[in-house]
């Protein structure tokens, strides 16, 4: 016979607190809810997109313009008067500029001469590392119906004329200080120089700074 000792070894231990209640599966979204977030998201891309857009805008130092056209046209000596500027083989835009000594330059009026014509600035690091190579270039060419505009956008004569002493350059110094003349050569990038025949044609073209070496080489192609 179990004794009393055994009986309440054997006696099963009581539960206490409450049941736990099994975990519900989370059930399937709602159709329109998802139609909801979906929709609200695409306004918040595009708001971002507007926010954004405007923000580089008004953040930039300088304007964005057209990217510039380097490739000639079909014939030796073709000038394309429809293609939009610049190009090579087109006809450079004209324009009536201030020099730093408060004359005017006009483009058209080095007609016969090879004019190599460089935008540049004085906030510009490798604008004015490549100046030294233009002023030698310009003085050993100068006498030879070569002409050399350095116009500078976006900047002032008084800036360009204290740099221009400094460094003893003899070259003209031309102030585009709302940069309508860079915008008609469609600049984007700085220096940028266009080498013109003694006809107003664009021959020759290069964007960044250049060498002594590289100057005479696109000039014979100009001339």
């Amino acid at each position: 016979m179990p004794t009393k000792s055994d009986t309440k070894r054997a006696a099963p231990a009581k539960k206490t607190g409450r049941k736990k209640k099994p975990s519900a599966s989370p059930g399937p979204i709602p159709r329109e809810y998802l139609i909801f977030l979906g929709l609200l998201l695409g306004l918040v891309v595009i708001l971002a997109l507007f926010v954004g857009t405007d923000f580089l805008q008004s953040a930039s130092p300088l304007p964005t313009v057209a990217v510039l056209s380097t490739t000639p046209p079909s014939g030796d000596a073709a000038v394309d008067k429809e293609a939009p500027a610049p190009r090579i083989g087109r006809l450079a835009p004209d324009f009536s500029i201030t020099e730093v000594d408060k004359s005017t330059s006009k483009l058209s009026d080095y007609r016969g001469k090879t004019v190599v014509l460089n935008f540049w600035a004085s906030w510009c690091g490798p604008c004015k590392l490549e100046m030294p190579d233009l002023e030698a270039f310009y003085k050993e060419y100068k006498d030879q119906d070569v002409a050399v505009l350095a116009v500078g956008w976006h900047d002032t004569p008084s800036a360009l004329s204290k740099f221009a002493m400094a460094k003893q350059f003899t070259f003209k110094m031309l102030a585009d200080i709302n940069g309508t003349v860079g915008d008609k050569y469609g600049l984007i990038n700085l220096p940028a120089t266009f080498f013109i025949d003694k006809n107003g044609v664009i021959r020759e073209m290069q964007i960044g700074a250049m060498n002594k070496a590289i100057m005479v080489t696109k000039l014979a192609k100009a001339r």
